[in-house]
Order: structure tokens, then C-alpha cells, then sequence
């Protein structure tokens, strides 16, 4: 058991995914038998934050930290489920609106960071294709588009053709 994974930490600034930190955390957790309502799981939990979200955490009530279902919970109010008026929310927006196809820059790549910041987002499928088309140069965009493209995915695959 020593040699299993050792689990990512979790900041809790606005350029970290905690939609992803939480789910690596499950798998940690079911790697290292941490059962729900196992106390050892909240103290991996607390293990693993750093920064602002270990401020968070510290504070807690000691009723709070009695249940994973709660710490869950709080830990999803505070990173996952946005007021589309914070600061977390704003950048993120920022950052979904600034995404460029680079030059040399694959197109799996460009495609996963538009997905990455539409599912944090939770961006409508039509604001995504729409994302990825505008950033492509000009004639494969036109290919992409003729297609009518219904999804990400079939964007990506049009795209992939235009590019060959």
C-alpha cells in the first residue's frame, strides 16, 4: 500500500479545476480503501489543500468536519457551484473568451482547452462550437462550417479533416 498514488493537492485559486481535484480525490480515496464516513478520508481530505483552500478548511466547524457528506458539500458550494458573478467565474470567462489556436499548436490541444473551460463554465454546446470555429484560420473554418457541425466533437473531427 505504501507505494500507491500519492494524490494531487488542491489550492483553491480561480486557475485551479476543482471539479477535477474532486474527482482525483475519489479515486484516491477508493485507491486507498478511505470508506465515506471513514474520519481517515476528511484527514486526506485536509491533507491534500493548500493555499487559499486550506484557509478555508481550517475554520470549519468541528460539526462540519464530523462528515465527508458535509465537507462534500461545503467544498462544492465554495469551488464547483458558481455565483456567475465572482471572481472565479469572471476569469474563467476571461480565459474561455482569450483561447487562440496557436501557431504549431495541435488541434486536440486547443480543442481540450476549449472543453476544459466550457465544462467548468457550463457553456451550452452551441457557444462552444462557435468558440472553436472562430479561432480557426480562415478556409478551415469555412470547411468546419459547411459541415454544420452539431457538436464539439464533430467540430474537431471536420477540422482534423481540413487540416489534412
Amino acid at each position: 500500500m505504501d507505494k500507491l498514488a500519492k494524490g494531487s493537492t488542491f489550492s483553491g485559486y480561480p486557475q485551479d479545476n476543482a471539479k477535477r481535484y474532486l474527482a482525483e480525490f475519489e479515486s484516491y480515496a477508493l485507491l486507498h480503501d478511505l470508506a465515506e464516513e471513514d474520519k481517515r478520508r476528511i484527514a486526506a481530505f485536509h491533507l491534500h489543500l493548500k493555499g487559499p483552500a486550506l484557509t478555508w478548511f481550517n475554520p470549519l466547524s468541528d460539526e462540519s468536519k464530523q462528515s465527508w457528506q458535509n465537507i462534500y458539500v461545503l467544498f462544492k458550494e465554495k469551488y464547483i457551484n458558481f455565483n456567475l458573478h465572482s471572481a472565479t467565474v469572471i476569469m474563467e470567462s476571461e480565459l474561455f473568451q482569450s483561447l487562440i489556436l496557436s501557431p504549431g499548436q495541435s488541434l486536440e490541444d486547443y480543442y481540450s482547452q476549449i472543453l476544459e473551460k466550457a465544462q467548468i463554465l457550463q457553456k451550452p454546446d452551441h457557444e462552444v462550437v462557435a468558440k472553436f470555429n472562430s479561432e480557426l484560420p480562415d478556409k478551415m473554418s469555412f470547411f468546419v462550417r459547411a459541415g454544420q457541425p452539431v457538436d464539439i466533437q464533430s467540430s474537431l473531427t471536420a477540422a482534423k479533416m481540413a487540416e489534412a
